[in-house]
């Protein structure tokens, strides 16, 4: 029977609501069915069923010989577990959303763990069947199981960073693999309240004067994120750049101002994370931009200076004159 999906979500808030507390979550407590029952539900928000069928999901090894605890060869009972039954050679998933329990918990889901196997509470064997992990969609883990008489496998997949876990498995041979268990399916969660996450880090960069540069890096998991760029350690304010507190710093029309080393403060309501440097290098004699020192950077600065334009005020005091040919030949003979 399906729960109301307003039923579905005050069930998962009673469990987040001492969830602070706790560094375990029981994937086996999203599902709807009781020890020793099946369901085809999906539980808004925290999981989905990509695909049921007979039997569906249930907190043990859905079928005919479905007991309320899991068992393997080697184990002893598990409490906590999800049991799929996926048809002849086809596939039944479950995706579970990590966002929403970093968003229950103010933790960050660190680890999955695992054991997988064939359930044999009636002392039976079944078919095997291949589990398998994947994190956003890419498959990282694939374990194959022949039959109840092999032993079980442990798992441990790093998620930090993750947003969906989906649990797979796949009947191998011709029958049924109606007792395919994740047995003791938990995510260990990490401290409470984590430091951002940086999805990537900025890159140092080569420029020549005049050109644009960028340095960009992004805070994931968790919560709502700020940002403050630096240059040799002072913070960049927006009056200097109105990019200066946003993801992506652009620096434009480049000069020798902005040669240094570049990072950034990101924070979360737990604490800040910084990124590790990146440095911008300027090469003033490289005057064409065409990313060599050459004599057509002697011609084309020439040819802008005897115009007067303003990208031949080479030292940046306001004025075009004969200070700016002495500079730039003084660079220009020591090259980049």
């Amino acid at each position: 029977m399906r729960f109301p999906t307003c039923l579905a979500a005050l069930s998962f808030l009673a469990l987040a609501s001492a969830s602070h507390a706790q560094t375990v979550i029981n994937l086996s407590d999203y599902l709807h069915a009781p020890a020793g029952q099946a369901d085809c539900d999906s539980n808004p928000p925290f999981m989905e069923s990509i695909f049921c069928g007979n039997y569906g999901f249930g907190h043990d090894c859905p079928g005919n010989f479905s007991s309320n605890l899991i068992r393997f060869s080697d184990t002893p009972p598990f409490a906590h577990g999800i049991g799929m039954h996926p048809p002849n050679g086809g596939v039944k998933s479950l995706r579970f959303d990590l966002d929403s329990i970093r968003d229950a918990t103010g933790r960050e889901p660190v680890s999955f763990q695992a054991r997988v196997g064939i359930d044999i509470p009636s002392g039976g064997g079944a078919n095997g069947a291949h589990f398998i992990t994947a994190l956003d969609d890419v498959v990282s883990n694939t374990t194959s199981v022949a039959n109840g008489s092999v032993p079980s496998v442990p798992l441990t997949i790093p998620v930090t960073g993750t947003r969906f876990l989906k649990l797979s498995t796949q009947a191998t041979g011709t029958f049924q693999a109606n007792h395919a268990c994740w047995a003791d399916a938990k995510v260990i969660l990490g401290p409470e309240c984590p430091h951002p996450v940086l999805g990537f880090q900025p890159r140092s960069a080569n420029a020549c004067p005049h050109s644009t540069v960028q340095f960009s890096t992004i805070g994931s998991y968790w919560g709502t994120f700020t940002y403050q760029w630096r240059l040799d350690g002072t913070p960049i304010s927006l009056a200097q750049n109105d990019t200066a507190q946003s993801a992506t710093l652009n620096i434009f029309d480049v000069s020798e101002a902005n040669r240094g080393t570049y990072d950034c403060i990101v924070s979360n309501s737990c604490g800040d994370t910084i990124t590790s440097p990146a440095v911008l290098n300027i090469c003033a004699s490289d005057f064409n931009c065409d990313g060599t020192t050459d004599f057509f950077d002697y011609l084309d600065f020439v040819a802008v200076f005897a115009t007067g334009d303003s990208t031949a005020d080479f030292n940046s005091d306001g004025v075009v004159d004969f200070f700016d040919y002495l500079d730039f030949l003084a660079v220009f003979s020591g090259g980049c």
